[in-house]
């Protein structure tokens, strides 16, 4: 089963929005917006303008593809284009990166889907307002934490059963 996200990129008057199938939760989708992030913005005493570091991210992020499979002919991109937030997604991150950078050159926030929203007639709409804003600091925080759950998780496993000894785990960001 895939873990399906949407981000929401804004800047100014424009608003993109991207669809990953797989992964969407803050240990891999969040450490990939982070570290790409921290690199459209550039060093604090050279940062980029708002609309050339939200084309940074932008491209950066359609530049990633999935490992390609014997079955492929060309390896899948990671990231696509839509045209609004998914219904069956269970994390949205929303990236908006700001014309005054004395508040921060970008804003991040993250939401994900309640374990009951189904039992309570929610739309997406609904609970991804919900979502917490975050710094970059926090925002580390956050993945670094979802990574210390999978982390303890992939232990697990290995310890039960053989089939993954080659289970990696993540670093921390």
């Amino acid at each position: 089963m895939s873990t399906r996200t949407n981000l929401v990129i804004t800047c100014g008057r424009s608003t993109i929005y991207i669809y990953r199938h797989c992964d969407g939760y803050p240990a891999e989708t969040g450490a990939d917006i982070l570290a790409k992030l921290r690199e459209a913005i550039g060093p604090a005493d050279a940062h980029r303008s708002p609309n050339g570091a939200a084309n940074y991210f932008t491209r950066a992020i359609f530049l990633e593809h999935y490992d390609q499979q014997s079955y492929e002919k060309v390896p899948r991109p990671m990231y696509e284009l839509t045209t609004e937030l998914h219904g069956d997604i269970e994390h949205a991150y929303f990236i908006e990166f700001r014309d005054r950078f004395n508040t921060g050159p970008v804003s991040i926030r993250h939401a994900a889907r309640p374990q009951n929203w189904h039992k309570e007639d929610a739309e997406v709409d609904d609970w991804t307002t919900a979502g917490r804003r975050y710094s970059f600091e926090s925002f580390a925080e956050l993945v670094n934490a979802d990574r210390k759950a999978s982390n303890a998780r992939i232990r697990e496993l290995k310890a039960s059963s053989r089939s993954y000894t080659d289970c990696e785990e993540y670093p921390l960001v």
